[in-house]
């Protein structure tokens, strides 16, 4: 049992991963509202699971996801997006649109990578639109 003010890594750890993964998700959202993108909601939770961002493209609506990484070492935020989390993205997708009717069928998902270095500047911006295929 740990004492009171023991280091735990694992909670460390866990913090560190879920700030470099808001740093990155405020990164993408102000870069595409740079673009010109209308960001419509942030950490939409939904029934299956979180949408990183949902934004408007125009006329399409874009549900990101967004995959923030200080190394390498085990691939890009891009190779990260295995098959498994390309079929929670397509589920998480059904469901909001399940819930935004509005939306039609002018959307697609998007897969945002940005790696960091160490002094939490950003080397590398990869926006893949239409990254995850559609739903069945």
């Amino acid at each position: 049992m740990k004492e009171r003010g023991e280091f735990d890594g694992a909670n460390a750890m866990t913090a560190r991963r879920k700030a470099l993964g808001d740093f990155g998700e405020r990164y993408a959202r102000e870069r595409l509202e740079r673009f010109g993108y209308r960001i419509l909601g942030a950490k939409v939770r939904l029934p299956s699971g979180e949408l990183d961002l949902v934004a408007q493209d125009g006329r399409t609506t874009a549900l990101i996801e967004v995959r923030t990484k200080q190394s390498r070492r085990f691939g890009s935020g891009e190779e990260s997006i295995t098959r498994a989390k390309q079929e929670k993205l397509a589920t998480l997708a059904s469901e909001y649109l399940e819930a935004h009717p509005e939306v039609g069928d002018d959307w697609r998902v998007d897969i945002i990578a940005i790696d960091v270095v160490g002094d939490g500047r950003v080397v590398r911006f990869a926006h893949l639109k239409n990254a995850v295929e559609e739903p069945d």
